[in-house]
């Protein structure tokens, strides 16, 4: 469910701020609800997609000391109301679609991948940008 602030509260929000305090660690570890927001983001088909935001890391006083630390994350957990718990759609391994994400991270085609559990993983979340149109 989605709160008058935008933000999403619910089994996910606690497990999308369980999981970046384990694998990100440092600032990320043991925040509380009102440190972090986690946004869902619509377009994922087979996942459920979520912006994570460290409330601490984004204000000015923070940001100069955790440079190599991201304020922002993406967590993607298998399977939607869509495609179901397992993600039906799934056409690899899901033991390879890691390998196949830091393969394309490599070459510069992927966000960084922090960390990777059984139900998804953890990437650098990019911010959106729009292609100037040239005519």
């Amino acid at each position: 469910m989605i709160g008058e602030t935008g933000i999403y509260h619910n089994e996910d929000n606690l497990q999308c701020r369980q999981l970046c305090s384990e694998f990100i660690a440092g600032p990320w570890k043991d925040l509380t609800l009102d440190e972090i927001t986690v946004t869902p983001i619509e377009d994922g088909l087979s996942n459920r997609i979520y912006a994570c935001t460290n409330l601490k890391l984004t204000s000015s006083k923070q940001s100069g000391l955790t440079a190599n630390i991201p304020a922002k994350l993406v967590v993607r957990l298998h399977g939607s109301s869509f495609v179901g718990d397992q993600g039906d759609m799934i056409v690899v391994s899901m033991d390879a679609l890691p390998l196949i994400g830091e393969k394309l991270y490599q070459k510069g085609f992927a966000p960084k991948i922090y960390g990777v559990f059984k139900e998804g993983r953890i990437e650098r979340y990019i911010e959106e940008y729009h292609f100037q149109n040239r005519s």
